[in-house]
């Protein structure tokens, strides 16, 4: 983008002498095209590519005046330097002084990613590099690829790609590595200037930047064998997981109301629970709730006098951590109103509405804002017309705020379902206002439906096969071994996608990997494309295992 200079003139009268001054303003121009164009490099000193290079400070010059963005994030040297060098944008250069000794005949590559910017746009200069080496050549082998999630597939963005050159499997836990980059959005990743050699090749998402895997909270990934690097490849792929042996940690637990612990994990458990770390009074209630994800928990309390609780979360029964919560008392002006909870009541609700028509096989669903402690099933009404329907009544032990009801339903009668006052009482003694909802069913003609045949599934195996919804959730699950066909039917016109699982340990789900154990994570495959259901229509699909 061209610049205006504003030149000051000066006029004395005793001498009418016009004075050319030097106080240049650099100002954009009025108008004019937008500038879409990043710096450029103009000159190295020493020159870029250098050999047998030995000096501690390297300018670059621009074509413009320049500025640095992100530079934590988007500097990477490699190989890494113990003491990263101070890097500073002044006016139209670049001023690297390095602060370490380097490493003899070693070919280093400074990546500035997006850092380096102009000062009028903000135009970015992507992916500019400087190369030089210690010795008498430089480095011209590539090693490329791609990391995934281990369970979704989708590509791992901004994680470490690094390299040892060493067969020890401590490398990673006790050594920075000798070449590393950063994954791309994509997941896809290109490790450039490498010295020909045998290395260990892993994936890393460093929680804590040190470039070691030494953090319960990181995840890896590693390939079986060592890459013998003779030429360049871009075929790498490898699985990032987290092992099983992580055991997390509380993130969070605050008291929400009165009666209420909410508990965020750092990660999914297999097996969450919570208890108190000491035995309570006999007279204090207790339930638990798992969150769906087993990523977090809710632990509830009635009739609980002490001014503060200490709970300790476990996997499997296995102690994980603990958490100590303050207990307010209640001050003088609430003192025997209760929570606002109890002060407005059991409050209901159902997955049913009125004017809404309702999925066919669904059961019917009343959520509660509590745990339940009774409820009078006897006195729960579904009715068609005057017609009493019989129905099977559930309560939802994992939660005690949940009440399953099923029944047969006929999409061409309306309903109305009916709990009256005093129905249901809760954890803390409320009870429930009533609730009434007046509904119909969703037309079969609403719905569509998936057949779906499995070939070649190769013998010896045993797979989970899953259909989920738009949003990644399971929706059915089914077990198989040999050729197979399956229908979805009464399917919502939407998106769904099939996922398919190497349960190798025939244990019924899915399991991580393990580095030092050498395992990998079972495999998981995905169909090719979403499948688009329309109402009113039947799709065959066919996967052919490979």
């Amino acid at each position: 983008m061209s610049k205006r200079i504003l030149f000051c003139f000066y006029f004395f009268p005793a001498t009418v002498l016009l004075f050319f001054a030097g106080c240049a303003v650099i100002e954009s121009p009025g108008g004019g095209p937008k500038d879409n164009t990043p710096p450029h490099a103009a000159g190295y000193s020493p020159d870029s590519a250098v050999l047998n290079f030995s000096g501690k400070k390297i300018t670059i010059r621009f074509d413009e005046y320049i500025q640095l963005s992100d530079l934590r994030n988007q500097l990477i040297i490699s190989p890494p330097m113990n003491e990263m060098p101070d890097v500073q944008a002044r006016q139209k250069e670049l001023i690297i002084k390095i602060n370490d000794s380097l490493r003899a005949n070693t070919t280093y590559t400074i990546n500035f990613g997006n850092a380096i910017r102009d000062i009028t746009e903000n135009n970015a200069l992507g992916n500019f590099r400087y190369v030089f080496s210690t010795g008498p050549v430089i480095d011209s082998l590539q090693l490329g690829g791609k990391i995934v999630n281990a369970f979704t597939n989708a590509g791992e963005k901004n994680v470490l790609v690094i390299l040892y050159d060493t067969d020890a499997d401590s490398a990673p836990y006790l050594r920075k590595p000798f070449y590393f980059t950063k994954t791309k959005d994509d997941g896809s990743f290109r490790l450039t200037n490498l010295h020909a050699g045998k290395y260990k090749v892993f994936g890393l998402a460093d929680a804590n930047s040190n470039y070691v895997y030494d953090n319960s909270d990181e995840r890896i990934a590693f390939l079986d064998e060592t890459v013998n690097l003779e030429k360049n490849t871009d075929t790498l792929k490898l699985r990032m997981f987290r092992e099983e042996n992580y055991k997390g940690g509380i993130k969070k637990a605050s008291l929400a109301s009165k009666g209420k612990i909410l508990i965020e994990l750092s990660a999914p458990l297999k097996s969450p629970s919570v208890k108190p770390l000491a035995p309570l009074p006999a007279s204090v209630l207790t339930r638990v709730e798992k969150g769906i994800k087993k990523d977090s928990l809710i632990f509830w309390f009635s009739g609980f006098e002490g001014d503060s609780l200490r709970l300790v979360v476990n996997d499997a029964g296995v102690p994980v951590d603990t958490a100590i919560i303050r207990i307010p008392k209640a001050d003088a002006k609430a003192k025997g109103k209760g929570t606002a909870e109890e002060q407005k009541g059991l409050s209901l609700s159902a997955n049913i509405s009125k004017g809404q028509a309702f999925d066919q096989n669904r059961p019917i669903v009343i959520y509660s804002t509590t745990p339940f402690s009774n409820v009078d099933q006897k006195k729960l009404q579904l009715k068609s017309g005057k017609t009493d329907i019989s129905c099977k009544i559930t309560i939802d032990t994992s939660n005690y705020r949940r009440i399953f009801i099923s029944a047969d339903l006929n999409e061409d009668s309306t309903y109305t379902f009916f709990i009256p006052p005093g129905t249901i009482t809760d954890f803390f003694g409320n009870k429930n206002d009533s609730l009434f909802v007046p509904f119909s069913l969703r037309k079969y003609t609403e719905y569509g439906s998936i057949k779906l045949t499995v070939k070649n599934v190769p013998p010896g195996k045993h797979y989970l096969l899953q259909l989920l919804d738009g949003k990644g959730e399971l929706l059915k699950e089914s077990a198989l071994e040999k050729d197979f066909t399956i229908s979805y039917d009464l399917l919502l016109s939407a998106n769904y996608n099939l996922r398919m699982v190497d349960d190798e340990n025939r244990n019924g789900k899915w399991d991580t990997g393990n580095y030092l154990g050498k395992k990998q994570p079972e495999k998981v495959m995905y169909y090719s494309a979403p499948l688009k259901v329309r109402a009113g229509w039947d799709m065959d699909v066919e996967w052919l295992m490979k």
